[in-house]
């Protein structure tokens, strides 16, 4: 099987697919001057448009990883 990468750079590529699977690298946002609800909307912006190039959306999302500076930002990024 084959692996499509996409926005490819010396270190990584932004999305990976491999047997159906769609990997993104870590996200962060552009902006991150915005608050924590800034920022996660953001992020979920910036990742639902490398899933839309790779073909897919968030429900197909099994698990994510989400590291947050100040866990006293957690609520506020859940209500996002």
């Amino acid at each position: 099987m084959t692996i499509q990468r996409f926005h490819v750079s010396k270190r990584l590529s932004e999305i990976a697919i491999y047997n159906g699977t769609v990997y993104l690298t870590g996200q962060l946002a552009e902006d991150t001057i915005q608050n924590i609800e800034g920022q996660t909307r953001d992020t979920f912006d910036h990742i639902d448009r490398l899933l839309a190039e790779a073909g897919r959306d968030k429900r197909h999302v099994p698990s994510c990883q989400i590291y947050l500076a100040d866990v006293k930002d957690c609520d506020d990024m859940n209500a996002v």
